[in-house]
């Protein structure tokens, strides 16, 4: 799929990436698990030395899926964190991660569309990321397919309760880290959470009727959530 002459991944691959990240996740827990109780693997050491490459592949995923930005910055976060952790970089970590918070600022301040003051838009796929700031916007878009919103060292509320799924369901991608985003939906949609929090959580607290028409179109939830927070409501 194609947005303003970039090419956008389809939903289910979206979806699917989001699935296969926290599935592999799951996965090499359990087997690192497994190799403590064989006396192999020393889980404790393991995440100590390598968890910043958790960084590494959500920014890995948030390139591939459309989100350039914000999979730069936790890319290269992560593989800061991981060089520190092999004690590959001399000196103090904060002699590096200071200036990667000002890099990162200076990205966002570039290549954001602005901040500050609530914004309306109709797009039917949006794009919203958000670093050491926040967002408040608008969407009204009679056709809404879903996308993706970010929020990391920042917070993002989105109002979509003047929006409309004319199919069935609308799938969006949502990924915070130490930051957090609020989401209002109209009470016709079914929401489906789907997310996966890791020191973090995720709040449904929507009411759900169907139209006048007896209509109930589905929003689905899916994404990652580290030291953040969603808030779903209407």
């Amino acid at each position: 799929m194609t947005v303003d002459g970039i090419v956008r991944p389809t939903y289910p691959s979206v979806l699917m990436s989001g699935r296969t990240l926290a599935g592999s996740v799951l996965l090499l827990f359990g087997l690192a698990l497994l190799g403590e109780q064989l006396g192999v693997v020393d889980v404790g050491r393991l995440l100590s030395t390598w968890w910043p490459l958790l960084l590494v592949g959500v920014g890995g995923v948030k390139l591939i899926t459309g989100t350039p930005i914000g999979g730069s910055v936790l890319l290269l976060a992560g593989l800061l964190f991981q060089a520190r952790a092999l004690e590959m970089l001399p000196g103090s970590f904060f002699d590096y991660f200071w200036p990667l918070v000002l890099v990162a600022g200076g990205v966002w301040l570039i290549a954001s569309r602005g901040g500050g003051e609530p914004t309306t838009s109709t797009e039917d796929e949006i794009r919203h990321f958000v670093a050491f700031g926040g967002l408040e916007t608008r969407n009204e878009s009679q056709d809404f397919r879903g996308g993706s919103i970010t929020a990391m060292f920042g917070g993002l509320e989105l109002d979509l309760r003047g929006a409309k799924i004319s199919g069935d369901r609308a799938v969006l991608e949502t990924t915070t880290m130490l930051g957090g985003a609020e989401i209002r939906v109209p009470k016709e949609w079914r929401v489906v959470v789907s997310g996966t929090p890791l020191l973090g959580g995720w709040e449904n607290t929507t009411e759900h009727r169907p139209d006048a028409e007896g209509r109930s179109p589905t929003l689905e939830l899916t994404g990652l959530s580290i030291l953040g927070g969603v808030s779903i409501s209407n």
